[in-house]
């Protein structure tokens, strides 16, 4: 009968080293599998958490949330999704940017973050290892970490303010014809206005002039026409009035005005074509015009909402209306140097 022989040790070590050679090469390629795997689903789920945030976003005004501001849902309480496993965070609704909504996700579970990364800019290579050590879970401490003065959370109608707790930020504020401020800023070539306002009757928006069609105008006015509104703008010596007929005494309006054109409500009415440079002399006032350090008679009625004034592109005021705390007073706030800007009262 013939013996069967076993394997040497010689062999038996050969075989080791060789399934350790497939194990060294085989396991990392396996993580990094499984890595890229749970790295995909976690975009995955970001993306899902923008579009439940986009159908909220879009029910606001029956939430009783506001129209423009910035608003924080909560991934778990506020999206209506069944099922968030280990996943926290909140989608931030910034409803004040000049071109766009934007919508910025904070997601993170125990090992991956994603950190305010704007929804255009949502893919793996924007994932930070955090390796169980949880991140900022507050959203008071994380809006503290932003560059926005005020918000709205899904649950309150009321803006929640983080600058030191001074100021309580509206929505919106009714003006009466009788007040204004006073922005401090000369017009230049640069100069770019952007208004969110209803419309009111002939009535001075903003702006400075030394007299009409002077070479230092930059200055809009509105009007009521057949219950529509027109627009009256001047840029430099150059003067042009516009009719839109889509709107009328109320109606909400956002207006862009540079020296390329006028534009309401993502609509341009006026192409300008400006033969001079201009060159103001008088800073810009707010709910009126400055004619040459006096206030138009013809101060605006209606409801604002907020105004950002641009050199070029560089955003150097952004005014909104605020209470403040201490005193109730109300007043135009500067979310760009955090400033205070009083009413002044108009007398006739």
């Amino acid at each position: 009968m013939k013996k069967n022989k076993g394997f040497t040790l010689v062999e038996l070590l050969a075989v080791i080293v060789i399934l350790a050679i497939i194990m060294i090469i085989a396991i990392p390629a396996v993580l990094n599998t499984m890595d890229s795997a749970r790295r995909k689903s976690f975009i995955e789920f970001a993306n899902k958490t923008v579009l439940k945030a986009e159908e909220k976003y879009m029910l606001r005004g029956f939430d009783g949330l506001p129209v423009n501001g910035v608003i924080v849902y909560d991934i778990v309480n506020d999206l209506d999704i069944s099922n968030t496993g280990d996943y926290k965070g909140y989608v931030i609704v910034d409803a004040t940017e000049t071109n766009s909504k934007g919508f910025y996700v904070y997601l993170y579970d125990k090992t991956f973050l994603l950190n305010l990364i704007k929804s255009t800019d949502l893919n793996t290579e924007n994932i930070e290892n955090i390796n169980g050590i949880e991140p900022i879970n507050n959203i008071e401490n994380l809006m503290n970490n932003t560059e926005y003065d005020a918000y709205y959370t899904a649950n309150s109608t009321v803006a929640n303010d983080t600058v030191n707790g001074k100021y309580d930020f509206l929505e919106s504020l009714v003006l009466d014809g009788h007040k204004y401020i006073n922005t401090g800023l000369i017009p230049t070539d640069k100069t770019n206005v952007e208004i969110d306002f209803s419309c009111s009757e002939f009535k001075a928006i903003f702006g400075s002039r030394t007299a009409y069609q002077s070479e230092d105008s930059y200055a809009i006015f509105t009007h009521l026409t057949n219950t529509s509104i027109n627009y009256n703008v001047y840029w430099a010596n150059v003067n042009s009035a516009k009719l839109i007929n889509k709107l009328s005494l109320g109606d909400h309006a956002k207006l862009i005005f540079n020296n390329k054109s006028l534009k309401v409500n993502d609509t341009t009415l006026v192409t300008l074509i400006p033969t001079v440079d201009l060159n103001g002399k008088y800073p810009m006032y707010l709910f009126t015009v400055n004619n040459a350090n006096n206030p138009d008679y013809r101060l605006f009625n209606g409801t604002f909402y907020s105004c950002k004034i641009y050199d070029e592109n560089n955003l150097i005021r952004y005014f909104v209306p605020v209470k403040k705390k201490d005193t109730g007073e109300i007043i135009i706030y500067d979310k760009v140097e955090k400033k205070e800007y009083p009413f002044i009262i108009y007398n006739k």
